[in-house]
């Protein structure tokens, strides 16, 4: 048996580093002794648009998509289709398993693009495909699973989990990366500029830096912990609280390893969060620290076990960037989903991050059942306040997830008429008992959303500054006082954010907010 391991094209966001998730399936095949090669079209697709190569608006025909792919001919789609399946060989594989999700803001019809190019490849060779596997973590099922489709009437689906077999904690496994076009996660200095800094006129003084590379170092994706302490309710690993975490000697050994063969030292830890406990952070940075690894990294972490002991031995080790999740600055709201936070602390602590150099950008969920304007109104206030020590901001719409406590345990919540849909991005919808009903929720959750992000500097948003923009920083400047000086002056220029926040909060308090989504005045 033969398989071909590929990352489904879809052109939404920019791709950054190489799917950690194929290369721990990768990772499985081998130890399983199955012959195999991996490949990640999604970014060979996205520097073919940027050439200009592969023209993707034919794909925006659904009609005639729909006849393609029931056998009319359509040399336009043909054409392109064959193009994106030229990006990588797919003769003389048994299997060929596409993995990855669509995501729902999706700018150009993905499902048509992937759909055509499993039919084209099913034409042409023969082969089994099998589509949408996830990482071991997510289904319990094994490392290679099926979800029905849109597209399943002229694709076989196969379950291989049988003949993959074991049910193997994805961080027992080491990552495979050989087979990569790792070449192409690397940017250069100008397409970051133009590219993807587009709200800051003056981020163009970047250029004028001397002894900045011409493009970035590689950036790999590792995680060592599993699971997390915490129960927050709204979370797909609420329902099995707890942790575990890889043996020191193995993640160092790990890590050399993919250090030397890759000759990278920057990674992308994706642990739920490094810092479970404040003795986990010590024992693994006493290992860093005593091996002289010398690695740069971002992970996630928990305000509530930081200080500047901790903060301290993570900057020691490497860390250049964290992500700590907030959700709501809420207090009642921060008691219903089971993540209270001393704001008081949390502020302390993203001003020691900002005074030692780490870039603090903060998770906020807006939509969580039973919010209130009040909640929103405390969250607008502690980014306003805490604005200077805040590098950026992942804003998310609240989706009730099946793995959560809160699905799990909806009437113990207050949620209730629980059922699925159709729509993108919100597998299911939901009431609140006493409070809205689904509609009502989806739509103010919508506005918030939109009216929030109005309310926070443009370069500050996640989505529009690559990661890889912070190792630069780290690089550039030793002095935290130097970097963070640069960035007010040079980065996070817009100031509109603050007038469209004083506004915001005004119309919450009059409940301007609501108002509108009923008179649909948005």
């Amino acid at each position: 048996m033969k398989v071909k391991l590929v990352l489904t094209p879809y052109y939404f966001y920019h791709a950054f580093m190489p799917p950690l998730g194929l290369a721990l399936v990768s990772s499985a095949l081998s130890q399983n002794n199955i012959e195999h090669d991996i490949d990640d079209l999604y970014v060979k697709l996205y520097r073919s648009l940027v050439k200009g190569s592969i023209k993707t608006d034919v794909f925006l025909d659904q009609a005639r998509v729909n006849d393609y792919l029931r056998g009319s001919a359509c040399a336009e789609i043909d054409a392109e289709t064959a193009k994106v399946m030229a990006l990588t060989d797919f003769s003389g594989y048994d299997y060929v398993c596409f993995s990855g999700h669509y995501p729902s803001l999706d700018r150009i019809n993905s499902q048509a693009i992937a759909a055509c190019l499993m039919k084209k490849i099913k034409d042409s060779y023969g082969v089994i495909i099998v589509a949408n596997f996830e990482l071991p973590a997510y289904r319990e099922a094994g490392l290679i699973d099926y979800q029905t489709s849109s597209i399943d009437s002229f694709i076989d689906f196969l379950n291989v989990k049988n003949k993959l077999n074991p049910k193997l904690p994805r961080i027992f496994l080491e990552p495979n990366f050989k087979g990569f076009p790792l070449s192409l996660y690397k940017y250069s200095r100008n397409t970051i500029i133009s590219e993807f800094l587009p709200h800051s006129g003056r981020i163009s003084n970047l250029s004028r830096y001397t002894g900045v590379s011409k493009s970035l170092p590689l950036l790999l994706p590792y995680t060592f912990i599993e699971g997390c302490q915490n129960s927050c309710i709204f979370c797909e690993l609420s329902g099995k609280p707890g942790f575990k975490i890889k043996d020191y000697d193995r993640i160092i050994r790990e890590l050399k390893f993919l250090k030397r063969e890759h000759k990278t030292q920057d990674f992308f830890f994706l642990n739920s969060n490094i810092n479970p406990t404040k003795q986990t952070v010590r024992d693994l940075t006493d290992k860093i620290a005593k091996e002289r690894l010398k690695i740069k990294f971002t992970d996630c972490a928990t305000f509530n076990n930081l200080d500047k002991e901790i903060l301290l031995r993570l900057k020691e080790a490497g860390a250049v960037r964290l992500v700590i999740g907030l959700e709501s600055a809420g207090i009642k709201l921060q008691k219903y989903i089971g993540k209270v936070i001393d704001l008081k602390h949390a502020s302390h602590i993203l001003k020691l991050c900002h005074d030692l150099g780490i870039w603090v950008e903060i998770d906020l969920l807006i939509g969580l059942p039973f919010e209130t304007s009040q909640d929103i109104i405390s969250t607008l206030e502690f980014i306003r306040d805490n604005n200077a020590y805040i590098k950026g901001v992942n804003l998310n719409r609240f989706v009730l997830k099946p793995e959560s406590l809160m699905f799990r345990s909806c009437a113990k919540y207050r949620i209730i008429n629980v059922r699925e849909q159709s729509n993108p991005g919100f597998e299911f919808a939901y009431d609140e008992f006493r409070g809205w009903k689904w509609d009502m929720a989806r739509k103010l959750m919508e506005y918030r959303y939109s009216r929030f992000l109005e309310c926070l500097d443009r370069n500050k948003i996640d989505y529009f500054r690559p990661v890889q923009f912070v190792f630069l920083m780290n690089r550039k400047f030793k002095d935290p006082r130097r970097m963070n000086k640069y960035l007010a002056r040079y980065f996070f220029t817009d100031r509109a954010w603050e007038k469209n926040m004083e506004n915001f909060i005004n119309e919450l308090k009059q409940g301007e907010d609501i108002a509108r989504v009923k008179a649909h005045l948005f």
